[in-house]
């Protein structure tokens, strides 16, 4: 249909210079433009309007006019809808979402395994708007081959998707994880608009629980559905691969800090469900406030190796030189230690407003690596502390105001380690009573091929705060912990 825009001026004060508005309007079927209900429509006023013109390249509340093959249309500006741009959502309203969890289906894991990841999709459902004008879904399973389990079109309301999920049945084969890429994209990239001007969000969740058959054409799939959408890679089980989650994955952008997630099982994804769900409403944002102290381990038991030593010392420097809020008034602040055999640290920079990216990466560098100072068997040592004693030590005075520390911030702690400790199962009971009593986040990193993968999981609430940096190419691996130094807020 052709658009004019009708030019709306204040003809009642001839002295002052015309204020002209543009409006689009649409012919109705007679062909005729009527701007009585273009006008109320649109919410204007029909005082002085004296012309038309064609329909003028501009459109209300920051939407801009475009021609497509003889026709025209406005594409609105955030949260704005309508012919005109001329309607906005209301503060908590969802955005037209397409949602397409791609689902594993594969020999690797258990018909009850696969059950849990459709409870998971039946989760996020209870927690968003399902609806024409809010988020519909489909779902992918993929195995040997992939299949669409629900279409689109078919899951315009909660309880149609709920009473399909019962219907979806465990299709075991070989993980060809390309193939429910592929089918994704195909859903996806036929999808249009679904309010006028708005642009409709366009996520799919990929879960797997290992290798793909296939990593090649995996990642070539996954950068095509890529540029089709928002991709979520969430991973499970102790084997997955960190390197084919960030392939598989969108990067972190201004919409989302993080498309990777990791569960060592099925059991844990109720843990990133409130991740992983859009926050729509207006009042909650990403927020940066947080004190985060790096703790680097230089036990003589948990030592590790020169090789380790560098690929720990170049991945912190790849979360701070990250940090996009470091040192802001309500951004990140950074304190770091190195501790030997003492609860007292050999080098420390403490939080401070003072602290310059550049004065946490130069302290990096010169970080030593410690020799052994144990010359008899580990029997022959006696420790003067073990990892729990010191990041016990960390929790009590590092993020006191003395040391800079915050009140209002949220606390992170992030231990650096090889997890190679003798004691695992007595570290293990040590820091669950440790982490009962402390509001502080606690992850950690592992350097190397080599790290003791127990333990590392026994420092912390769930194996997805591990992130093990294989070598210094592995890098991208960090950006998951990178946003979990932000977090959303709401007002």
């Amino acid at each position: 249909m052709e658009r004019v825009v009708i030019v709306l001026t204040n003809l009642r004060n001839k002295r002052h210079k015309k204020r002209l508005r543009p409006l689009c309007c649409l012919q109705d079927d007679t062909g005729a433009y009527n701007i009585t209900q273009c006008v109320e429509t649109c919410n204007q006023d029909l005082d002085g309007f004296y012309d038309f013109n064609d329909c003028g390249r501009k459109c209300f509340h920051g939407g801009s006019f475009v021609t497509d093959v003889g026709n025209g249309s406005c594409v609105c500006g955030e949260r704005y809808y309508g012919t005109c741009c001329e309607n906005r959502l209301d503060i908590c309203e969802a955005i037209p979402t397409d949602v397409v969890f791609i689902l594993d289906s594969s020999l690797s894991q258990t018909q009850t395994e696969f059950q849990k990841q459709l409870d998971f999709v039946g989760k996020f459902v209870d927690n968003v708007d399902v609806g024409p004008t809010a988020f519909v879904l489909s779902i992918i399973t993929y195995s040997s081959t992939a299949v669409v389990e629900i279409e689109f079109d078919d899951s315009n309301s909660k309880q149609s998707i709920k009473e399909q999920l019962l219907g979806i049945q465990f299709r075991p084969g070989a993980t060809y994880t390309n193939k429910g890429l592929e089918l994704a994209r195909s859903l996806l990239s036929v999808r249009m608009e679904r309010r006028p001007g708005m642009y409709t969000k366009k996520i799919a969740f990929v879960l797997t629980d290992g290798l793909s058959n296939d990593r090649t054409k995996t990642e070539v799939s996954a950068k095509l559905l890529k540029g089709e959408a928002h991709v979520v890679a969430i991973g499970v089980g102790p084997e997955v691969s960190h390197r084919e989650l960030n392939a598989i994955a969108s990067p972190a952008d201004d919409y989302s800090l993080s498309y990777v997630y990791t569960v060592e099982s099925f059991d844990a994804l109720h843990t990133v469900l409130e991740r992983l769900i859009d926050v729509s409403c207006e009042k909650c944002q990403p927020k940066s406030l947080t004190d985060i102290f790096l703790l680097v381990d230089d036990l003589p038991d948990s030592r590790m190796t020169v090789t380790e030593w560098q690929i720990a010392v170049n991945g912190l420097a790849t979360i701070v030189d990250g940090l996009q809020a470091f040192n802001d008034e309500n951004g990140q602040r950074v304190g770091i230690a190195q501790f030997p055999d003492t609860n007292d640290p050999i080098k420390q920079l403490s939080l401070s407003n003072t602290l310059r990216k550049d004065d946490i990466l130069h302290f990096l560098q010169v970080m030593a690596h410690s020799e052994d100072t144990c010359r008899g068997t580990k029997d022959d040592c006696v420790l003067k502390s073990n990892i729990t004693s010191i990041i016990q030590n960390v929790i009590d005075n590092q993020f006191t105001s003395s040391f800079g520390g915050r009140d209002d911030a949220r606390k992170v702690l992030l231990v650096v380690s090889s997890g190679r400790f003798s004691n695992i199962t007595e570290v293990a009971e040590q820091m669950r009573n440790i982490r009962l009593h402390t509001d502080v986040d606690i992850f950690d990193i592992g350097p190397g091929g080599d790290v003791d993968m127990r333990g590392l999981k026994s420092l912390v609430s769930e194996p997805s705060r591990v992130f093990v940096v294989k070598e210094d190419s592995d890098m991208a691996s960090l950006d998951g912990l990178q946003a979990k130094f932000s977090y959303i807020a709401c007002g």
